[in-house]
């Protein structure tokens, strides 16, 4: 039996009413470190949702704690997105944490962190 992948993904295209931008990191050295710039990879359509009723704490770089709310971002099948991304949706940023690797994909999923 095969599956109908074409119209799966076709049907599920509606369920994402939004737009984001896909960043990947380039990084650079120079006498002081390693940078890391972030350019346009992708804009495609998307469905941000909520993991879990509250955010985790986490020490941030200057030895405080921060709040990280986490988001499953629901992408077009087989869009090119990697744990060095950004994806900016609605004037925020997140950062990928993980990219779940499912055969025959009707969406591409990406677990994603706020950093801003």
């Amino acid at each position: 039996m095969s599956i109908p992948l074409d119209f799966l993904r076709t049907l599920t295209a509606q369920y994402r009413p939004d737009t984001c931008v896909i960043q990947r990191a380039t990084s650079t050295t120079d006498g002081d470190g390693t940078t890391a710039t972030f350019a346009t990879l992708a804009t495609v359509s998307c469905r941000v949702s909520r993991i879990g009723q509250g955010a985790t704490e986490s020490m941030n770089g200057s030895g405080g704690v921060q709040s990280i709310g986490q988001r499953r971002i629901k992408l077009p099948a087989g869009q090119d997105v990697t744990t060095r991304d950004r994806i900016v949706h609605d004037g925020v940023t997140y950062e990928v944490a993980d990219v779940p690797n499912i055969s025959n994909e009707v969406e591409t999923t990406a677990i994603c962190r706020v950093v801003t």
